[in-house]
C-alpha cells in the first residue's frame, strides 16, 4: 500500500486560492472532489490531483473551511478536515476506470468496407432477372413515358409555357422575352383595347375640328405612299429619370423659357428603322409630350429633317374624363384613314381607330430589344396593301383580343 500523509493532503488543500468576492475556494487547474464515489476520487495513488474531476467547491464553515457534502459530519475537527482526510486515505489506492474504455472508438463504430469480391457475391446477378421480368419492366417504362413530348433529338422536351401557346405571341418579336414581361405586355394591350371598345366614346366632330391640322402635300416621290405615325416615348426613345443611365442628354428650352436637360435612352435600331421606313412611308411623329421635348428628340434623331415629315404633340391629342390621352387620327385633315397606320405602346391611344394601330412592346432599358428591327418586315407588307384597316384586322385580330376575358388571356 502506498504511504499516505494526511498532513500533506491538508496542506495542499489549504494552499488553494480564495475568491475575494464570495469567500469560497477557487480551484486553479483541478478541483478537489469531496463526497464523490471511489472511482471519481480527487487524488491518484501517488497523491497528485486527478484531471477532469467534477468536485464541488469548498465553502467556509463555523470551524473553518469545510468541504461541501460534509456539513453534517461531526468528526470534523478545528482544522476542518477530519473525516475528509479519512475518506481520502480509504480511497487512495483505487484507480478509476479510464473514460476511453467506456466510449467505443471511431474505427469500431464504422462498418468495414466491402471488398469487390464480396460485393460481386452479394450483388444480384443478371440471371435473377428472367426474360419475363425484363419484358414487364420494359412495358411499364414505355407505358409511363410514351405520352411525354420529345424534341427532334429524342430527349424529353420542356413543358410548354404561355410563350409557346398564347394566340397573340406573334405581337412580340423578341424570342428571348420572359414570361413575366410578356404577361405584362399582353395585359396592358388587353386593358387598353377593353377600355377602348367598352368605355371610350368617340370624340365629337367639333372636338376633332378644334385640333385638326392640314399636313403639307405629299411630294411626287411619296404621292402613293402610306402614312406611318410613330409614338415617341417608350416606342422610339425612353426619357430617363435621375436614377437611370441615359444614352444622351439633350437640352431644350421650355415654354417658360427655362433650359432643361433631357436624358434619353435610344431604342436599339431606331436610326436604321427611321432611315428605311422613310423610304417606304410618309413618317409622322405623334406624341402626348410637350412640343419642346418632342422637337429636341426629333432634331437629334433626324438632324437633316429628311426622315420625319411632321411632329404632332399634346395639343393635337384628346383627353378623356379619366385622364387617358387619345390620338384620334381624324385630326389629320388631308390624309385618308385607310392609308394610315400608327405604332404605339399604349393600345388605348389609338382606341378610336383600333384597326389602324399596332401595339408595340414598350421600351425602357433593354439593349437587346429587336422590336423595331423585326417590325420593318410587317410594315413592308403594310406599305403594299390596299387598306391598312383590313390588313391589320386580318393579321393582328385586336378586336378578338379585346373580347377575351382574363381567364382566357392566360389560360
Amino acid at each position: 500500500m502506498i504511504p499516505f500523509d494526511p498532513q500533506e493532503v491538508a496542506q495542499r488543500i489549504m494552499n488553494q486560492p480564495t475568491n475575494q468576492l464570495t469567500g469560497s475556494m477557487t480551484p486553479t487547474t483541478t478541483k478537489p472532489n469531496w463526497g464523490t464515489s471511489s472511482k471519481e476520487s480527487s487524488l491518484t495513488p501517488d497523491g497528485t490531483p486527478r484531471k477532469g474531476n467534477l468536485a464541488k467547491p469548498l465553502k467556509p464553515s463555523r470551524f473553518g473551511i469545510k468541504p461541501q457534502g460534509l456539513e453534517g459530519d461531526k468528526d470534523c475537527d478545528v482544522d476542518g478536515f477530519g473525516s475528509a482526510i479519512t475518506h481520502l486515505a480509504s480511497t487512495a489506492n483505487e484507480i478509476p476506470e479510464p473514460m476511453s474504455a467506456k466510449i467505443p472508438s471511431k474505427t469500431a463504430q464504422k462498418k468495414p468496407y466491402m471488398t469487390l469480391s464480396e460485393f460481386k457475391q452479394n450483388a444480384p446477378t443478371a440471371a435473377t432477372k428472367t426474360p419475363e421480368k425484363k419484358a414487364t419492366h420494359q412495358s411499364k417504362f414505355v407505358e409511363k413515358y410514351k405520352n411525354i413530348p420529345r424534341n427532334s433529338s429524342g430527349y424529353i422536351a420542356k413543358p410548354p409555357t404561355i410563350l409557346d401557346t398564347h394566340p397573340f405571341r406573334f405581337l412580340v418579336y423578341n424570342q428571348n422575352i420572359t414570361v413575366e414581361a410578356f404577361k405584362k405586355y399582353i395585359l396592358m394591350a388587353y386593358k387598353g383595347l377593353l377600355y377602348a371598345t367598352n368605355c371610350l366614346k368617340t370624340p365629337s366632330d367639333r372636338a376633332v375640328e378644334s385640333r385638326r391640322i392640314e399636313l403639307a402635300p405629299k411630294t411626287v416621290e411619296k404621292r402613293n405612299q402610306k402614312t406611318l405615325i410613330l409614338d415617341l416615348d417608350e416606342t422610339l426613345v425612353h426619357l430617363c429619370d435621375m436614377r437611370e443611365k441615359s444614352d444622351v442628354t439633350l437640352q431644350a428650352t421650355s415654354d417658360r423659357g427655362d433650359v432643361v436637360n433631357l436624358p434619353i435612352r435610344l431604342r436599339p435600331h431606331v436610326q436604321e428603322f427611321l432611315e428605311k421606313m422613310s423610304k417606304m412611308f410618309e413618317v409622322i411623329v405623334f406624341t402626348a409630350g410637350q412640343d419642346y421635348y418632342a422637337n429636341a428628340v426629333i432634331d437629334y434623331l433626324d438632324p437633316d429633317a429628311t426622315m420625319v415629315s411632321e411632329v404632332l404633340c399634346r395639343d393635337r391629342c384628346m383627353e378623356t374624363r379619366n385622364g387617358f390621352i387619345i390620338k384620334d387620327l381624324r385630326v389629320i385633315g388631308n390624309r385618308d384613314l385607310k392609308d394610315m397606320i400608327i405604332i404605339d405602346n399604349l393600345s388605348h391611344s389609338f382606341g378610336v381607330q383600333i384597326e389602324n394601330g399596332f401595339p408595340i412592346l414598350e421600351f425602357r432599358e433593354d439593349k437587346a430589344d429587336v422590336e423595331l428591327k423585326h417590325l420593318m418586315g410587317y410594315l413592308q407588307e403594310v406599305a403594299a396593301c390596299d387598306d391598312v384597316r383590313t390588313f391589320n384586322k386580318d393579321r393582328l385580330k385586336l378586336a378578338e383580343l379585346a373580347k377575351m376575358n382574363e381567364a382566357q388571356l392566360f389560360g
